[in-house]
């Protein structure tokens, strides 16, 4: 018998928000080593990926100023 786990739908991360996708297709995140659904990824529409690219282009003059070692830290935390 198997079971069937609860799994995490993942909003989008756009100019320092996270926001729910109104995608209406989603992507599986599985685990390749167990094989665990760990999480669904919206397949965004063409709307919020070019929010998503402005956002990160207006965002890229101060972050290119931002030292490496503080960089850095963002992936640590995550």
């Amino acid at each position: 018998m198997s079971t069937v786990q609860a799994h995490t739908t993942l909003p989008n991360h756009i100019g320092g928000r996270w926001k729910n996708s109104t995608a209406a297709e989603f992507l599986k995140v599985v685990n390749p080593a167990t094989n665990e659904l760990l999480a669904e990824v919206p397949v965004s529409p063409e709307r919020e990926v070019v929010e998503a690219i402005e956002a990160a282009a207006a965002a890229f003059p101060e972050w290119r100023r931002t030292p490496p070692e503080e960089r850095i830290q963002y992936l640590f935390k995550m």
